[in-house]
């Protein structure tokens, strides 16, 4: 694989918004959130958006983060195609730049390089209010994600250098980078989404409301394209995914590009499948103090079903 480093993830407390059916006050929630976390920082906020990036330790500084309600629909590329409002959106800007306006026609960013934006909530001042978040990251990656109680549904993104490419020389620079998202669209997290084929990570959605994923193409950077796991087999039943003596294992999500030519891009960077795991799960080992080796990111948080394990290592 590429030369990048080893990331090191950090799943951190829940926040309640003060009213879980206002978008601001989730924006405010995942400020706190953000705090919480320690690669992460707010740059700047205003009414209905906010923008974070890593903090100074990080090989990405550059890079932005984008949360934004109303955005305008010149700037919600496909699937998801328009602005709906009470919802929020993400967006990333590789190379960072000045924030101009987060809700116009045109790119927030000016001149720099914008995937523009896609869903990563349902309908928070409808049917679906965000009564918790909580965020997994990385120096180079982050995640939040937003629950609704009663009925437990899981929705959220990725956003960052999310792909580990086969050698350095297909990505970006040296260590070899991807930068790219993956959301859930306005559809909450199946609690069976490996087998999918238009479920959370397999990316092969076209509706408004569907999980999907892209990334700068590493061979023509300036282009934003869709990605698309490679197999959308449902893996292995358990027990399977752990060894005799208790040894859990993930398996590498490969990932291509969804539209012609259908490149391979990489693997999921340290994001892993895995089965039989619950949201917010943590697997450690039983030193003293126990380490944290993965956190799980899935559809339910009482059942044991498929999750997304965010891997140290």
């Amino acid at each position: 694989m590429s030369t990048a480093p080893t990331l090191t993830w950090k799943q951190t407390q829940k926040r309640a918004p003060v009213d879980p059916t206002l978008v601001q006050d989730v924006l405010d929630a995942l400020a706190l959130a953000v705090a919480d976390t320690d690669d992460w920082e707010v740059v700047s906020s205003a009414a209905n958006e906010m923008e974070i990036r890593p903090k100074v330790a990080s090989p990405v500084t550059a890079m932005r983060v984008l949360f934004a309600t109303g955005v305008n629909n010149a700037q919600v590329p496909d699937p998801h195609d328009q602005n709906v409002d009470g919802v929020l959106y993400m967006g990333i800007a590789p190379d960072g730049g000045t924030l101009g306006d987060a809700h116009g026609a045109g790119n927030p960013y000016g001149e720099a390089r914008w995937s523009g934006y896609w869903k990563i909530t349902g309908i928070i001042t409808g049917a679906d209010p965000c009564d918790w978040l909580h965020t997994v990251s990385s120096k180079e990656v982050f995640s939040v994600w937003f629950q609704e109680s009663s009925p437990e549904d899981w929705r959220g993104g990725v956003a960052g250098c999310i792909v580990d490419p086969p050698l350095d020389a297909d990505g970006e620079g040296t260590p070899g980078r991807v930068y790219g998202m993956l959301v859930t669209g306005t559809d909450a997290i199946a609690t069976s989404f490996w087998g999918g084929s238009n479920d959370f990570i397999n990316g092969n959605g076209n509706g408004r409301t569907d999980p999907c994923g892209g990334v700068f193409r590493p061979n023509q950077p300036t282009t934003w394209a869709r990605i698309e796991r490679e197999s959308i087999g449902s893996g292995l039943a358990a027990p399977r995914h752990e060894t005799e003596g208790g040894t859990r294992v993930t398996w590498p999500v490969p990932v291509n590009l969804r539209d012609s030519p259908h490149n391979h891009v990489g693997v999921l960077r340290q994001m892993r499948q895995a089965q039989d795991g619950k949201m917010r799960g943590i697997v450690q080992d039983d030193g003293e103090p126990p380490t944290d080796y993965s956190y799980h990111v899935g559809g339910s948080s009482t059942t044991s079903m498929d999750c997304l394990s965010f891997d140290n290592g």
